[in-house]
Protein backbone atom coordinates (compact mmCIF):
# COMPACT_ATOMS: atom_id res chain seq x y z
CA UNK A 1 0.00 0.00 0.00
CA UNK A 2 1.29 3.44 -1.24
CA UNK A 3 2.45 5.20 2.40
CA UNK A 4 4.10 1.47 3.70
CA UNK A 5 7.57 1.62 5.24
CA UNK A 6 10.31 -0.41 5.72
CA UNK A 7 12.98 0.74 8.24
CA UNK A 8 16.15 -1.22 8.59
CA UNK A 9 18.52 -0.51 11.22
CA UNK A 10 21.63 -2.04 13.01
CA UNK A 11 21.72 -3.47 16.71
CA UNK A 12 24.00 -0.51 16.90
CA UNK A 13 20.53 1.25 17.36
CA UNK A 14 18.41 -1.11 20.04
CA UNK A 15 21.85 -1.98 22.06
CA UNK A 16 23.09 1.73 22.24
CA UNK A 17 23.86 1.88 26.13
CA UNK A 18 23.11 4.51 29.03
CA UNK A 19 25.19 5.21 31.56
CA UNK A 20 23.30 2.60 33.77
CA UNK A 21 24.17 0.02 30.94
CA UNK A 22 20.71 -0.33 30.24
CA UNK A 23 20.11 -0.84 26.53
CA UNK A 24 17.62 0.93 24.36
CA UNK A 25 16.17 -2.15 23.01
CA UNK A 26 13.54 -2.87 20.25
CA UNK A 27 10.37 -1.90 22.63
CA UNK A 28 12.13 1.39 22.98
CA UNK A 29 12.51 1.62 19.45
CA UNK A 30 8.84 1.02 18.31
CA UNK A 31 7.22 3.02 20.93
CA UNK A 32 9.46 6.20 19.17
CA UNK A 33 8.73 5.07 15.80
CA UNK A 34 4.79 4.62 16.49
CA UNK A 35 5.31 8.62 17.81
CA UNK A 36 6.78 9.36 14.08
CA UNK A 37 3.75 7.30 12.74
CA UNK A 38 2.31 10.12 10.88
CA UNK A 39 5.86 11.88 9.79
CA UNK A 40 6.19 11.74 6.39
CA UNK A 41 10.07 12.85 5.37
CA UNK A 42 12.24 9.67 5.66
CA UNK A 43 15.02 11.63 6.74
CA UNK A 44 13.29 13.00 9.72
CA UNK A 45 12.43 9.87 10.73
CA UNK A 46 16.04 8.55 10.65
CA UNK A 47 17.23 12.06 12.54
CA UNK A 48 14.12 11.26 15.53
CA UNK A 49 15.51 7.88 16.16
CA UNK A 50 18.76 9.38 16.56
CA UNK A 51 18.18 11.48 18.98
CA UNK A 52 15.83 9.68 20.75
CA UNK A 53 18.87 7.22 21.26
CA UNK A 54 20.98 10.20 22.07
CA UNK A 55 18.65 11.24 24.38
CA UNK A 56 18.47 7.43 25.99
CA UNK A 57 22.32 7.39 26.38
CA UNK A 58 22.82 10.78 27.70
CA UNK A 59 26.84 11.19 28.15
CA UNK A 60 27.55 7.56 27.99
CA UNK A 61 30.21 6.55 25.25
CA UNK A 62 28.94 5.71 21.83
CA UNK A 63 29.71 1.66 21.83
CA UNK A 64 28.41 0.57 18.22
CA UNK A 65 27.34 2.46 14.62
CA UNK A 66 24.17 3.69 14.67
CA UNK A 67 22.82 2.97 10.74
CA UNK A 68 19.33 3.25 9.67
CA UNK A 69 17.35 3.15 6.58
CA UNK A 70 13.82 4.31 5.96
CA UNK A 71 12.28 3.04 2.85
CA UNK A 72 8.42 4.87 2.04
CA UNK A 73 6.49 3.04 -0.38
CA UNK A 74 5.15 5.95 -2.28
CA UNK A 75 2.84 4.11 -4.79
CA UNK A 76 2.61 3.93 -8.38
CA UNK A 77 1.42 2.22 -11.47
CA UNK A 78 3.91 0.02 -12.48
CA UNK A 79 4.38 -2.36 -15.74
CA UNK A 80 5.90 -5.76 -15.86
CA UNK A 81 8.07 -6.44 -19.26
Amino acid sequence: MPGTRIILYTDGVTEAENKNRELFKEERLLATLEKMKDWQNPKEITLGVRKAVKDFTLDAEQSDDLTMLVITYLGGNYQQT
